[in-house]
C-alpha cells in the first residue's frame, strides 16, 4: 500500500464506507509513516485544530472516537502523547495535556518540580513579582500541575514552590495562604520581615509609607483586620512597643485629634523628639514645622490655624516672648 492512499482509506472509514483498515496496515508500517499520515490527517484536515486545541482535547477517548484506536494500541503502546510526539517532535510537553492522557506513574516528585520550573522560567518567563501575582492553586491547575502538587505536597502551593526554590519566598508573599494561616504571631513576623528584610526601611522611611494601603500592598490586610481591628498603629506598636507615637504615622483614625491630644503631641515633639530649647523652638516654630511634624490638623481644628495660640495653651509662660516670635514668624 502506498502512503498516499492511506488518507483516502481513513476518510472512507470515517464516512462509514469501510469498517477497518486493511490487514497488517500497522504491523507492516515499519517506519510509522502511515501512522503519522493518518494522525496528521485527523488533526489538520478533519478536526482543523491549532496548538491549544490539541493540548486541551487530545486523549484516548477522542482517538478511539475517530477510529484510530488500533494504531494507538499497536504502534504507540496506547500512549496519546507518543502518537502526537511522533508527528510533531518536541512541539509539545507531555504534561501539557489533559491529566487523563498522562500515564498514572508519570508524576514523580522530581517530574513535578521539573514541570513547575519549566512553566515558570521557560513557558511563561515570569519575573519574581509576576510569579507572586499569579502563583496559586488555580494557576497550578490551569498549568496541569494539580496531580503532583496534591500527591506530593499535600495540596500546598507554597510547599511545592519552596521545594523548587528553597527559602526564596515567604508563604505570606503568595496571593493566597491557607485558611487560618494568620495567627497574631505570624502577622508580626511578616510585618517585621517586610520592614527589616524585604524593604529595609529606616525609621523615617517607615513613617513615610506605613498605613493601610502599604499593609494591603504587602499582603498584610488580613492579619491587620483579624488581630488588630484594622488599626495600623496597634499592629505596629505590637511589633515595636512604645517606639512610635500614633500621631507620627502618615494616617491617623477619624476623630483621633482631640485638643488634649494635640497639646500632648506638641509637647512630645518639642521636649522628647527634637529636645528643643526655648531659643531653638522660637527659631523653628512655623506652619512648615507643624506640617512636617503632622500637627497642622489639630492646630487648624482647635486653634483656627493660629499656631501661637496653640503654643500659648501648652506653655502659657512663653506668651511674653510673642514679640520675639513675631520677629521670626517668617523663618
Amino acid at each position: 500500500m502506498q502512503a498516499v492512499q492511506i488518507e483516502e482509506i481513513y476518510q472512507e472509514i470515517l464516512d462509514g464506507k469501510r469498517s477497518i483498515f486493511p490487514r497488517h496496515t500497522w504491523s507492516e508500517d515499519g517506519n510509522r509513516e502511515l501512522a503519522k499520515r493518518v494522525t496528521k490527517y485527523l488533526i489538520e484536515n478533519v478536526l482543523e485544530w491549532e496548538g491549544e486545541e490539541i493540548k486541551q482535547q487530545w486523549c484516548k477517548k477522542l482517538i478511539k472516537k475517530y477510529k484510530l484506536g488500533g494504531v494507538l494500541g499497536i504502534v504507540y503502546q496506547a500512549s496519546p502523547y507518543t502518537m502526537l510526539n511522533d508527528l510533531y517532535p518536541r512541539r509539545f510537553k507531555e504534561w501539557e495535556f489533559q491529566q487523563s492522557s498522562v500515564p498514572a506513574n508519570f508524576w514523580t516528585k522530581e517530574k513535578g518540580l521539573e514541570v513547575l520550573r519549566w512553566t515558570i522560567e521557560e513557558k511563561e518567563k515570569l519575573t519574581t513579582e509576576q510569579l507572586l501575582q499569579v502563583y496559586s492553586k488555580k494557576w497550578l491547575i490551569k498549568n496541569q500541575l494539580e496531580r503532583p502538587f496534591r500527591v506530593h505536597w499535600g495540596s500546598s502551593p507554597y510547599a511545592m514552590l519552596n521545594d523548587l526554590y528553597p527559602k526564596r519566598f515567604k508563604e505570606w508573599e503568595l496571593k493566597e495562604v491557607p485558611l487560618n494561616f494568620w495567627t497574631k504571631e505570624k502577622g508580626l513576623e511578616a510585618l517585621r520581615w517586610t520592614v527589616e528584610e524585604k524593604e529595609k526601611l529606616t525609621k523615617e522611611q517607615l513613617l513615610q509609607v506605613y498605613g493601610k494601603r502599604w499593609l494591603n500592598e504587602n499582603g498584610l490586610s488580613t492579619p491587620l483586620r483579624k488581630h488588630w481591628n484594622s488599626s495600623p498603629y496597634t499592629m505596629l506598636n505590637g511589633l515595636y512597643p512604645g517606639r512610635f507615637k500614633e500621631w507620627e504615622l502618615k494616617e491617623v483614625p477619624l476623630n483621633f485629634w482631640t485638643k488634649e491630644k494635640g497639646l500632648e503631641a506638641l509637647r512630645w515633639t518639642v521636649e522628647e523628639k527634637e529636645k528643643l530649647t526655648l531659643e531653638q523652638l522660637l527659631q523653628v516654630y512655623s506652619e512648615r514645622w507643624l506640617i512636617k511634624n503632622r500637627l497642622s490638623t489639630p492646630c487648624q481644628k482647635y486653634w483656627r490655624e493660629n499656631r501661637y495660640d496653640m503654643l500659648k495653651d501648652l506653655y502659657p509662660e512663653i506668651y511674653r516672648t510673642m514679640p520675639k516670635m513675631k520677629n521670626v514668624e517668617q523663618v
